[in-house]
């Protein structure tokens, strides 16, 4: 799992929003409950039984390294560890999304995966959501917050905007070997020379 990852994820908000003074490893003892990984392993695992589409652009991946080099030169690591380990995450789940991407299915169930590649960047996070003919849209905000948006008009124009996304995309899965093995080589190297800076 990459739970320490996510937890990097609450502290930078915890940080922002309530001005939590103190490192990663010690807001890390207050809050890796049993609790709150058995529910981070159930997200994980619901996930991976969902049929999905991702669309990712050539920066997707620099938020988050941007986040650990910035809290790094602030002094929010007790040792070079924690933040290094945090990089080898974002590599495991690069080097997991590849061969979903490569399968055209995610998990153990073979569940239905497609990952495209947009030239556009993208300004926010969507997640749209659809179920029985209900549609809802999670625009992501500030790290970890999150806007649960159930308005047909907003899911109507949000799912048109991703077709038309995605169809302006380069769908990595199948016989796309050689754009795929790219893609997933660039991102790693970004990590790498993340890595070699701390």
């Amino acid at each position: 799992t990459q739970k320490e990852l996510t937890f990097f994820k609450l502290y930078t908000w915890t940080q922002s929003v309530y001005d939590y003074n103190n490192t990663l490893d010690n807001f890390m003892k207050g809050v890796d409950t049993p609790d709150l990984t058995r529910l981070y392993d159930q997200i994980s695992s619901n996930y991976e039984l969902i049929p999905s589409a991702e669309i990712w652009t050539e920066n997707t991946i620099m938020s988050t390294l941007n986040l650990i080099h910035y809290y790094v030169e602030i002094g929010s690591f007790s040792s070079r560890d924690l933040p290094l380990l945090l990089c080898e995450q974002v590599l495991l789940i690069l080097d997991k999304l590849q061969k979903w991407t490569e399968r055209g299915e995610k998990g153990k169930h073979s569940t239905p995966f497609k990952f495209y590649i947009s030239e556009m960047e993208l300004e926010n996070t969507y997640i749209l959501m659809k179920r029985s003919g209900i549609n809802n849209c999670v625009v992501k905000l500030f790290t970890i917050n999150s806007l649960n948006i159930s308005d047909k008009e907003f899911c109507r124009e949000t799912e048109n905007w991703l077709t038309k996304l995605s169809e302006r995309s380069a769908m990595l899965c199948g016989n796309m070997e050689k754009e795929r093995f790219k893609y997933f080589n660039t991102q790693r190297q970004k990590v790498r020379i993340l890595m070699d800076k701390i």
